[in-house]
């Protein structure tokens, strides 16, 4: 191809393939660099620990030593993965309450005026169950069955092999950090001006 026929997509996008998935179904699913998760923040801070070792042992993750922090964070990861990656059927966040943010809970003052007290009663929106009515039609990211999520997961990140290649090209420079709660100190403003 010559300069003056390449466009800027032509030699970086591919089409998006239609895979096989569990149950024999079908999905046009996008792969992504395993790269890509690391700088979009895709993968939790209490996952990384086990990432770096499965990708140093060159093995899957030990899931039976993962607290259950870890699991919720893993689950809640491929669910992410799931709903960005997945094209077609698209597949939907779970509609969460707006009004109570997925707690199921709202706040009522009661009690006389000047004494009023806020107390926790069941949504008035969602009635207590912490999402939105879901739209009929559409595929919800919790209706999609474990082992269908489980795969397409593995097939977007490209297993093992993939992390393994990033790690060698990274140098081992990605570092699992520990949690900070507290900063300690306000941010400082900058000493430069703006020319």
């Amino acid at each position: 191809m010559s300069p003056q026929e390449a466009s800027i997509q032509s030699g970086w996008q591919t089409e998006t393939p239609v895979i096989e998935v569990p149950g024999n179904r079908f999905a046009k699913v996008r792969r992504r660099p395993i790269d890509s998760f690391y700088k979009s923040g895709a993968i939790p801070n209490s996952l990384m620990g086990p990432v770096r070792e499965a990708i140093m042992k060159g093995s899957d993750f030990k899931v039976e030593e993962f607290t259950d922090e870890q699991i919720l964070d893993l689950l809640r990861m491929m669910d992410a993965i799931v709903v960005s990656q997945v094209e077609e059927p698209r597949v939907y966040p779970i509609p969460v309450c707006r009004t109570c943010k997925g707690t199921g809970e709202a706040d009522q003052e009661v009690g006389p005026k000047g004494k009023k007290t806020i107390t926790k009663i069941e949504c008035p929106v969602c009635e207590g169950r912490g999402a939105e009515q879901r739209e009929q039609g559409r595929v919800y990211v919790d209706e999609v069955p474990f082992e269908v999520k489980n795969f397409i997961y593995t097939y977007v990140i490209g297993g093992v092999d993939d992390l393994e290649s990033f790690l060698a090209e990274s140098n081992g420079s990605v570092e699992s950090l520990p949690e900070r709660k507290d900063v300690g100190s306000k941010a400082k403003r900058s000493s430069r001006r703006k020319g």
